[in-house]
């Protein structure tokens, strides 16, 4: 049952009680989301690197048998070998738009840029969400919510200048390559805001393991197919030979980023707004600028922390708007729980 917050903290803040425990757990799968570039960048760079689709590949297959295990085990009635007929389409939308074309231009943006530029384009997400929200119906405009998403887009924008120059001397990517870079995250905010809000169609039906098992295998399959396509002759058993140095970062990749981390946004997605749910990824580039200036011994600049300063007064400005934020699930899930 909801609890009340009879200190009135959380309502001071614009957080409500009955919605906190999904922004906690948003915020966290951010931190680990923040983290993976870290991470990937070992996989993605020096003379053992793999392609992005190659280690794409590796990540999608590994993470279906846990996926489908754990939809198995909580999805209630719902037989998860046999998605009903009509709901293929929006399976194979957000298969493709969140699970395929969205870690894929990721890792490119990833290989073309930096973490911290990778990551920074995460803040374009909720205005992406938002405005696609608009025209149909799913969200409305305040002025609250138009100032908190333009001042997350500018806090972002600083964090970009920030990061742009080199902290290392040879540290930073060339200006063409952070172009493309750009591009990529640009192309991905526009997959992800849009398998978003294709979600919630799947989500009120089904519950959130189930839908995310189903859609991460549409995912998977598309991913082979580029792989087989793109492998020169290769057949699929030498594909998924995975190199012994990227067990660990697959590991972190499977484990926590996918299993876990997609599983938390679909259940909040089944509780919360699209947009509100897009909007905790603005956390991304204030985790890792905090995660740079440990790993990689980066110094913060004034842009950095006035980024990371305008990015939590934006994500403020916007949830003291909602009055009354959704945090009920859009379907009874008895007996479903994450």
């Amino acid at each position: 049952k909801p609890q009340q917050d009879p200190g009135g903290v959380l309502a001071r803040l614009g957080v409500h009680s009955t919605a906190a425990p999904a922004y906690a757990a948003l915020a966290v799968a951010q931190f680990f989301f923040a983290l993976q570039g870290f991470v990937l960048r070992a996989a993605l760079a020096g003379a053992d690197a793999v392609q992005p689709s190659r280690y794409l590949l590796y990540r999608q297959v590994l993470a279906c048998v846990p996926l489908l295990a754990m939809a198995h085990r909580m999805g209630g009635s719902a037989d998860v070998t046999s998605p009903p007929r009509e709901d293929f389409p929006y399976i194979a939308g957000v298969g493709a738009l969140n699970m395929f074309l969205t870690p894929l231009t990721f890792l490119l943006a990833l290989e073309f840029s930096n973490p911290t530029i990778a990551a920074v384009g995460q803040p374009f997400l909720p205005l992406v969400a938002f405005l696609i929200a608009l025209p149909l119906g799913k969200d409305s405009y305040t002025s609250n919510k138009a100032a908190g998403l333009v001042v997350c887009v500018l806090g972002a924008a600083s964090v970009v200048v920030g990061s742009s120059r080199p902290q290392v001397p040879g540290a930073a990517p060339a200006p063409a390559s952070v172009s493309l870079g750009l591009l990529m995250l640009l192309v991905e905010q526009l997959c992800q805001g849009s398998g978003m809000h294709l979600q919630k169609v799947l989500l009120a039906k089904h519950p959130p393991p189930v839908v995310t098992a189903w859609c991460y295998c549409f995912g998977t399959l598309c991913i082979v197919a580029v792989n087989l396509v793109s492998s020169s002759g290769e057949g699929m058993a030498a594909l998924l030979v995975v190199p012994r140095h990227l067990w660990l970062p697959l590991s972190y990749s499977v484990g926590v980023c996918t299993v876990c981390n997609y599983n938390v946004l679909l259940w909040a997605n089944s509780m919360l707004s699209a947009t509100v749910v897009a909007l905790s990824t603005c956390l991304q580039p204030v985790f890792t600028c905090i995660l740079a200036l440990f790993i990689d011994g980066e110094s913060l600049s004034p842009l950095h922390v006035l980024g990371c300063g305008a990015v939590a007064g934006g994500l403020h400005i916007f949830l003291s708007d909602r009055q009354a934020p959704e945090a009920t699930p859009l379907r009874k899930q008895a007996g479903v729980s994450l």
